[in-house]
């Protein structure tokens, strides 16, 4: 498996972004392929962080961007 990127987040984590991860990803949410760079900066300094309710060791990063880029799909919503 090839590592994409690697940060440390807020609290410390490593976090790895494979190969396997962003093709995962990216098929969910087609519109953030481009954002890889947003991703990254999410995962080092988030506005807030969740816990998962199904997995304790899984992570919800949030952050909040003034501006956010749609595609034509979503302006249709």
């Amino acid at each position: 498996m090839h590592i994409i990127f690697e940060v440390i987040d807020k609290t410390g984590r490593k976090l790895r972004m494979t190969d396997y991860n962003w093709d995962h990803l990216v098929k969910r949410h087609s519109e953030i392929a481009s954002q890889k760079e947003n991703i990254i900066e999410t995962l080092e300094k988030p506005d807030k962080i969740n816990n998962s309710l199904e997995d304790e060791e899984t992570k919800y990063y949030y952050k909040y961007y003034k501006r956010k880029q749609y595609n034509e799909k979503s302006k249709n919503i």
